[in-house]
Formats: C-alpha cells, sequence, structure tokens
C-alpha cells in the first residue's frame, strides 16, 4: 500500500463567498498555473476533481486499487453551506497493489519503458542521516515516570485524562524511552493510578484516572518557589534535553523492549487540554477562566 497526500485546492474557498476570487495567498511557485497557493511551502494544490482524475491514471497504469477521501475537515460549520462540496484541507489516496496477471504486466512495461528511457545514472544529491534520541529504549523507573504522571493531574487538575493527552506532556515520553507500552505499564502497576481500557479502540482513546483527591498543587508551587533555601537538582544530570520540544525525536519507532511499534504509539493528537490552554496561560483571563472551570 502506497498513501499519498497533498493540500486541496477546493478547500480554498472556505475563506471566500461564493464566486469571490481567490483569497489572498501566495502565487504558484512552480509557474504550472495561475492560481494562489495558502501556503507558501505548497507546490500542488489540486482540486479534488484533479486529484482523483491523477491517482485513477496512475492506478491504472501500474496496477493499483485506488480510493480517495479528503482529510481535516473543519469544525466550524462553511457559512454558505458548502461543507459536503468543499470537504477537508487536504487529499489522500491509497493505492493498494494489485497482483494479478494483467497488473504485474503492466508494472513490468512501465518498469522497462522508464529504463530504456533514461539511460543516465541515478546522481546522489544530498544525503541526511537523523541520529535516535539518547534515551529512546531506555526508560526511567516505573516510580518516576508514575510520578510525573501525577503531577500532570495536580498541574491540570483533573481526575481523569486520554493517554494520548498525557503522553505529549512535557518530558514523560523522554521518561518513558519513546515508547507509549511504558507509560500505560508504570500506570498499570501504580496504586496512585488506574488505566481504564475501552474494548475494540486504540490505546490512545484509552483514560487514566488518578485514584483520591487533588491536592493544593498551585499552593504548594508557591509555597516551594518562595522558600530561599530550596535547592533544585537534576537527577540525570549526564542527558540534556537542550532547547528542543518535545518533537525531539523520542517517538522513534521503538519501543523499550527493542520491538518495533505500531502506527498508533505514534499518534498525534491535534487539540490540546483545556487546563494546558487555560492553567499555562499565564495570563489574568486565562486564570479567571480557569477558575471559573473549577
Amino acid at each position: 500500500m502506497f498513501l499519498v497526500t497533498t493540500p486541496s485546492y477546493t478547500f480554498n474557498q472556505r475563506w471566500s463567498p461564493p464566486g469571490a476570487a481567490d483569497p489572498q495567498g501566495y502565487p504558484d511557485p512552480t509557474g504550472r498555473t495561475n492560481r494562489v497557493f495558502r501556503h507558501l511551502d505548497h507546490k500542488f494544490e489540486w482540486t479534488v476533481d484533479e486529484f482523483v482524475l491523477w491517482c485513477k491514471n496512475v492506478a491504472q497504469q501500474w496496477g493499483y486499487a485506488i480510493e480517495t477521501a479528503t482529510i481535516g475537515i473543519p469544525k466550524e460549520q462553511d457559512p454558505w453551506g458548502r461543507d459536503g462540496i468543499l470537504g477537508g484541507a487536504s487529499q489522500v489516496a491509497a493505492f493498494r497493489r494489485l497482483d494479478d496477471h494483467f497488473s504485474k504486466a503492466a508494472r513490468g512495461r512501465g518498469t522497462q519503458a522508464i529504463r530504456s528511457a533514461n539511460n543516465q545514472p541515478h546522481m546522489l544529491v544530498a544525503r541526511h542521516h537523523h541520529e535516535a534520541h539518547p534515551r529512546a529504549g531506555h526508560p526511567s523507573d516505573f516510580r518516576e515516570i508514575e510520578e510525573a504522571m501525577v503531577v500532570k493531574f495536580q498541574q491540570w487538575r483533573e481526575v481523569t485524562l486520554g493517554v494520548q493527552e498525557l503522553w505529549f506532556a512535557d518530558n514523560l515520553p523522554i521518561l518513558c524511552g519513546g515508547s507509549i507500552d511504558v507509560m500505560l505499564d508504570a500506570a498499570g502497576q501504580s496504586t496512585k493510578l488506574v488505566v481504564q481500557r475501552v474494548a475494540g479502540q486504540q490505546r490512545g482513546n484509552w483514560k487514566i484516572q488518578l485514584v483520591g483527591e487533588l491536592t493544593n498543587y498551585r499552593t504548594e508551587q508557591s509555597t516551594l518557589m518562595e522558600t530561599e533555601d530550596v535547592m533544585c537538582e537534576d537527577d540525570e544530570s549526564d542527558y540534556d534535553v537542550g532547547e528542543t520540544s518535545f518533537d525531539s525525536g523520542v517517538h522513534i519507532g521503538m519501543t523499550y523492549d527493542g520491538a518495533p511499534c505500531r502506527h498508533e504509539d505514534t499518534q498525534v493528537s491535534s487539540e490540546d487540554s483545556w487546563a494546558t490552554n487555560w492553567y499555562g496561560s499565564g495570563t489574568d483571563t486565562g486564570r479567571s477562566e480557569w477558575d471559573r472551570k473549577l
């Protein structure tokens, strides 16, 4: 199976009333069209019809079955009722190889034609090497991981959090060595946490619940910050995260026992916790909204 995604030019109409010209944007940098793209990094912005036609032709030529769709559906409805027509922000095509005699023969002819037309050998233009995160496959002790999760519950003032929500919190992926299995195992062996598994659902959709009551974490933190003789030590002085954010490469496809992770191990949640937004904003407005929520 081969997946292809590309921005949808059809979707751009959401920023204009029906019949209006292209909104402000970026002229096609390739010069192939006179269209205005919605992002300066885009090299293709095809309409849905153009993309579907291209995919069907390629699939037929090379012996593949094809499915196309759009993804990235807005939460807000289009004020002119065009949601069903405009679809999602990105287009996706799933090519599945057919191994019948006709399809194999078609691929053979196409490959031979390309080899005959290209007499020049390929030339290496660039080489990129991405090192694995130094903590990949080397998780911390379960008790340290447990404490980091409990701290998040106290910070966010929540007794139940989604697995994905916890997984993308600060340094938890680093503590877990890049494996979500480690986090779940730590929560499963904890006396302070309970893993709420959902039958038929991927682990990212499971919940983790805090056992017991929330403490006054904000007061404790304020008291700690006001104490003059507090000394903070890094319990892992030989490891430096540097200026990286969570997207530091720790989710590199390796579980803590050395086995390849499954695709759900590296899913990304598109929604931030409301507690992260309000509590972490540091603004008066954010804090008053946070207090109102409590």
